[in-house]
């Protein structure tokens, strides 16, 4: 018994045939199909030791992939994000991932207000973006 096209199909399969596409989900029509993924450039990898180039607002740092595995890593960031951490886990967080006082210094002058006063938060929200931007090109 053939199948019974709907008042949709038929009026898709006339207006696949009048373009020329191909009928909608087939090979061919999933093929051809631009993706978002094949827009984008590949992402840069880290080098043999973990290192990566990130740049955010200008302020390029190099960021150590390998300490955004590290377990003390994890450990501050979880008590950052809850609430519970102080100065000194804030800091142990940044130095795993940005191990170069320099980067520190430069991401410090980027967010410091027209008094020179750099707020930790403000710092840390600019730190958040550097491993979001890093964790997204190593992955």
């Amino acid at each position: 018994m053939p199948k019974t096209e709907t008042p949709a199909e038929k009026l898709e399969r006339k207006s696949r045939q009048e373009t020329g596409r191909a009928p909608a989900g087939s090979p061919k029509d999933r093929a051809g199909a631009k993706r978002p993924q094949d827009h984008h450039k590949p992402a840069p990898k880290p080098d043999k030791d973990g290192m990566l180039n990130v740049t955010v607002d200008d302020v390029t740092v190099t960021v150590d992939t390998n300490g955004m595995r590290d377990w003390r890593f994890v450990e501050a960031s979880g008590a950052v994000e809850a609430g519970a951490a102080g100065a000194a886990e804030i800091f142990q967080v940044v130095a795993l991932v940005i191990p170069d006082r320099a980067d520190r210094a430069r991401i410090a002058d980027h967010v410091k207000d027209e008094t020179g006063f750099v707020d930790v938060q403000r710092f840390f929200e600019f730190y958040q973006q550097i491993v979001q931007e890093a964790g997204a090109k190593n992955s």
